[in-house]
């Protein structure tokens, strides 16, 4: 089986893949890779893009290719969602993607997140560094923005919201000892997000997409959006992840804040013990 996805954003279509691996591991098939060919929101001066973040994400590396198994198979039978898909010999299926079954057993995806970020992490990343301080318990915040949530507004994220959960993971961090570093990635200017300002946060508003991804998975602390951008990013990191109840589910181990980003302090603490920084 294959996962094309479609022409949504990187953070969309790398996740129908990813669901679509998790699928196949599960279900005993045979994931072949179809790499990204087209992506919305590809900056209007570039003609690489997808190419560049399918070197740049290196997921597929090691897999099949879906186009070597189609001219052995023939091109593959296209279906709408994985419940259409039957157990037959020799037989390529592609589906868009498999969230409803990776929402339905999340913690399955604990079978794949460290091949995931092995081979992220093996990716050449062609002189892309993230935003990171050594020295310090590296807090990053994906706040959802932009011209893409004119008709999606249930998925922003209030600033009211970020703002306990910074609190609660400021004052953790301090009595633990641990200075913190906190950056917001997000779009739009910093006079939106006035009720960061007396965390002392530094922007990146705007800025490459690369350098983003890459600066939400490298950090120790991922307090994520309600965006697939999000969720990909903390499928492929090893520190700890702050999950904003979303349509897409958490995995073990990631803590779920409450809708006014209300966190267990307990769990918090334990889990500031085991975060990267030391």
């Amino acid at each position: 089986m294959t996962c094309p996805g479609n022409n949504d954003g990187m953070g969309a279509q790398l996740q129908c893949r990813l669901s679509g691996m998790l699928f196949a591991e599960c279900q005993g098939l045979t994931y072949a890779h179809t790499p990204f060919t087209t992506m919305d929101f590809t900056p209007a001066n570039e003609t690489d893009w997808p190419a560049k973040w399918e070197r740049f994400i290196g997921v597929g590396v090691g897999e099949l290719a879906a186009a070597d198994i189609a001219r052995e198979l023939g091109e593959p039978r296209r279906i709408s969602n994985p419940t259409q898909m039957r157990m037959i010999e020799n037989t390529f299926w592609s589906v868009p993607g498999c969230h409803e079954y990776a929402d339905l057993f999340p913690h399955r995806y604990l079978r794949l997140t460290e091949r995931f970020a092995a081979r992220y992490a093996a990716a050449p990343k062609d002189g892309c560094e993230p935003y990171y301080t050594q020295g310090s318990l590296n807090v990053a915040l994906h706040l959802r923005r932009g011209k893409d949530l004119g008709h999606k507004m249930h998925l922003w994220t209030t600033d009211e919201y970020s703002a306990t959960v910074v609190e609660t993971i400021v004052d953790t961090a301090r009595n633990a000892g641990k200075p913190c570093m906190l950056r917001v990635f997000s779009q739009g200017s910093e006079s939106d997000f006035s009720a960061l300002h007396r965390f002392g946060v530094e922007f990146h508003l705007n800025e490459d997409l690369f350098k983003t991804f890459h600066s939400l998975i490298s950090a120790d602390v991922l307090v994520m959006a309600k965006s697939d951008l999000s969720y990909c990013a903390a499928l492929l990191s090893k520190g700890v992840k702050i999950y904003q109840p979303t349509v897409h589910q958490p995995l073990p181990g990631w803590l779920v804040a409450g809708q006014d980003g209300g966190l267990d302090k307990r769990s918090v603490e334990r889990a500031l013990k085991i975060a990267r920084h030391n």
